[in-house]
Parts: C-alpha cells; sequence; structure tokens
C-alpha cells in the first residue's frame, strides 16, 4: 500500500492533507482519487432524504388495479 510522510502528533488540516497526496505518483494519485470517489458515492446513496424514500417506495408501488383499468383504456383510445 502506497504511504505518504506526514508530521505525527498533530491535527492535519486540508492543506496537510493535499501535501500528503501530492506526494504519490501518478497511477497512485489516479487509486486515491477513485477510492475517494467511490467513498463520496457512498455516502451519498445512503442519505436520501425522508420524502425522497417514501416518493420511491411509492413510485415502486406501481399503479392500483383501477388506475391500471383507466390506464389501458386510454392506451386503447389513443
Amino acid at each position: 500500500m502506497p504511504t505518504v510522510q506526514v508530521k505525527s502528533n498533530i491535527e492535519l488540516g486540508i492543506e496537510d492533507i493535499l501535501a500528503g497526496i501530492d506526494q504519490l505518483d501518478t497511477p497512485e494519485l489516479e487509486n486515491f482519487l477513485q477510492q475517494v470517489s467511490q467513498l463520496l458515492a457512498r455516502r451519498k446513496a445512503k442519505s436520501l432524504s425522508k420524502k425522497e424514500t417514501e416518493l420511491l417506495i411509492k413510485i415502486n408501488e406501481g399503479l392500483s388495479r383501477h388506475e391500471a383499468e383507466r390506464y389501458k383504456k386510454l392506451a386503447a383510445k389513443k
């Protein structure tokens, strides 16, 4: 696993972290970026709001029997 040299026993700020990342060669940096992108995607996927969750559930329930019948009739008229 690639490593970077950082100062020990201190809190790291963003600039310090970026300075450490800057020490990576290009393939290691690309790998790091891919891992960070995956981490961000996982966080975003887990963070649906309550309203978004409710809407997705409703969408996946499909149409009621009455609505499906009405849709078929309207589609036939079309």
